[in-house]
């Protein structure tokens, strides 16, 4: 059996990786990793600006399931691997695009409620199979 195979340093020249490159872990080994102050995180394309923007713009058109499926609980947890001085403005910003961005969601859910009375069931299922920025179109004219 081959020595090399157990020795420490020759896995580590094996696997060596250089300062500052970028690497796609598990979320659980971000979190040991960012506490312990080995690694930094960049923040995901799916909380970046351009996001941002797209949410003061028109927040019931941003489909967030798209960008991660489970965005919501994700920006809860990488909140809590900021400090807690730095992460404070970037919560508030946040929370006011999440409460732009639900209580828009929740308007146009109670509209599309309101709005079946007359219409088919055929109708009801076309009307649910657009997506936002049309079943607004329709519900305006």
């Amino acid at each position: 059996m081959d020595q090399d195979y157990w020795d420490l340093d020759a896995i580590l020249a094996e696997n060596q990786i250089l300062p500052h490159a970028r690497l796609e872990l598990p979320f659980c080994v971000y979190t040991a990793l960012t506490k312990s102050d080995v690694i930094t995180i960049q923040q995901p394309r799916a909380y970046g600006p351009r996001v941002r923007a797209a949410l003061d713009a028109s927040a019931p058109a941003v489909r967030l399931r798209d960008l991660v499926p489970y965005w919501y609980a994700m920006a809860l947890r990488l909140a809590h691997l900021y400090t807690y001085l730095a992460r404070l403005p970037h919560i508030f910003k946040l929370s006011v695009l999440l409460g732009r961005s639900s209580s828009a969601s929740h308007a146009l859910l109670a509209a599309r409620a309101e709005d079946t009375g007359g219409l088919s069931v055929e109708m009801q299922e076309f009307l649910q199979g657009l997506d936002e920025n049309e079943v607004l179109r329709t519900l305006h004219h």
